[in-house]
């Protein structure tokens, strides 16, 4: 489904748990992992510059899908992945080319 080796998923399981103190726990009778509280914000992770340049690329091709069904999807989907950066720098898809 997600074309994720278990090996994979059980490391990054406890990267959260173990170095971003996020409260996850198993939950045997539905044999899968859960938050045993609310979590309202993930911890922030900085970017790289090969990062970044990733973000201008999707930013590009949201504009090529301008007026489709999909462009408020993917448009979504970019804030998501930009709303964690730094109070210091933000990106919007009209700021990110000139950024």
């Amino acid at each position: 489904m997600f074309e994720m080796s278990v090996r994979t998923l059980k490391r990054d399981i406890e990267f959260m748990k173990d170095s971003l103190k996020m409260p996850i726990e198993f939950d045997v009778p539905k044999n899968g992992y859960f938050f045993r509280r609310s979590v309202p914000h993930f911890p922030r992770v900085p970017l790289t510059e090969k990062e970044i340049v990733g973000l201008f690329v999707a930013q590009k091709t949201i504009a090529q899908y301008q007026g489709t069904s999909l462009q408020p999807v993917l448009e979504a989907a970019f804030r998501k992945m930009t709303a964690q950066l730094d109070d210091g720098v933000r990106f919007s898809l009209g700021n990110l080319a000139r950024s």
